[in-house]
């Protein structure tokens, strides 16, 4: 009887250790899984934005753009952002326009961002001068970003106007980037 103990004793350790084992097993594989998704993200170089859309429903805001100027279309589609802004007729003028808008996005991870650069690239028309600032070139995990272009232009009815903006931070030792592109573009 005390053999048939053991026996039954030695099987249900080893029940429990393939259980275990089992369980290990799958738990590494469900970790080596993890681990492939979180290196395959690290290689990417798109920045993990959440952006903030404001009290009017849109993603940027300006109190200085004129009424005419009317808001086309926005969308953020992957890393990129797109803004269309009409002009009318109405707003054509030879002198120069001073404007500015503001983006805000939120650092959705659980990492810190550091080394805040934004960039404006000209693409085409009218723009005399460009600015953009962060107000953090830090990012904690939640923290909110605001994003102030600043620029000039003359409102030419003939011509799209267009700009890039390359914000970029670095993340998990990788510069990332999101980018908005903005259009001002005639009716």
């Amino acid at each position: 009887m005390k053999i048939v103990k053991n026996v039954i004793l030695i099987l249900y350790v080893i029940i429990l250790l393939s259980l275990s084992f089992a369980y290990a097993a799958d738990g590494s594989q469900l970790e080596f899984v993890g681990i492939a998704f979180i290196a395959e993200y690290e290689l990417g170089n798109t920045l993990p934005v959440f952006p903030i859309v404001n009290s009017q429903g849109q993603y940027f805001s300006s109190s200085d753009l004129p009424a005419a100027l009317t808001h086309g279309t926005e969308e953020w589609v992957g890393d990129t952002f797109t803004l269309t802004i009409v002009k009318p007729p109405s707003v054509a003028n030879n002198g120069n326009n001073h404007f500015s808008m503001t983006f805000q996005i939120s650092n959705p991870t659980q990492l810190v961002w550091t080394s805040g650069l934004a960039e404006v690239t000209f693409t085409a028309g009218v723009w005399k001068s460009e600015i953009v600032t962060l107000s953090s070139t830090t990012a904690n995990p939640g923290q909110i970003i605001t994003i102030t272009f600043s620029f000039s232009t003359k409102i030419d009815i003939t011509e799209t106007d267009e700009v890039r903006i390359a914000v970029s931070y670095i993340v998990a030792g990788l510069r990332r980037y999101i980018y908005m592109d903005i259009s001002m573009v005639p009716v």
